[in-house]
């Protein structure tokens, strides 16, 4: 079994993401988690980040391999460019909670 490290939301925000070849992507504004009458503990279901462009899209959580003290790496540098959109079901934790 893999061993688990916290990380708390509010040090994620204003971080910078970096892609796969450690160039700056952009920088975390929110976490995004999804909520269930079914399971007792929401599932984060990705980042929003906000683009050097201001424009803020969504990263799933499995397009991230680290989060580090200084920074969030993505194991990718391809990701859709389209708009965030909040879904019903899905919570900011930093803008909503």
């Amino acid at each position: 079994m893999a061993s688990v490290n916290r990380v708390y939301a509010a040090r994620l925000a204003g971080m910078v993401v970096l892609g796969p070849d450690g160039e700056s992507i952009g920088r975390v504004r929110d976490v995004v988690i999804g909520i269930s009458a079914v399971r007792q503990q929401p599932r984060v279901l990705g980042l929003v980040i906000e683009l050097l462009t201001r424009r803020r899209i969504f990263v799933p959580i499995l397009r991230v391999t680290a989060i580090e003290p200084g920074a969030v790496t993505l194991s990718t540098g391809s990701v859709s460019l389209r708009r965030f959109s909040q879904r019903p079901g899905e919570v900011l934790v930093l803008g909503q909670v």
